[in-house]
């Protein structure tokens, strides 16, 4: 492999497992306890 081949191959590598990490990063990330919007949680003003 020429020395182009090999940079390539390393950068897609590193980009697969970052992707790969992030996934991992996202499912384990802790959820908020309520899924109610910013505007569901002011209090209404009448």
């Amino acid at each position: 492999m020429t020395l182009w081949e090999n940079i390539i191959d390393t950068i897609l590598n590193v980009t697969v497992f970052v992707f790969i990490g992030l996934l991992i990063w996202l499912y384990l990330k802790k959820e908020p306890d309520s899924h109610a919007t910013d505007e569901e949680k002011k209090p209404r003003q009448s």
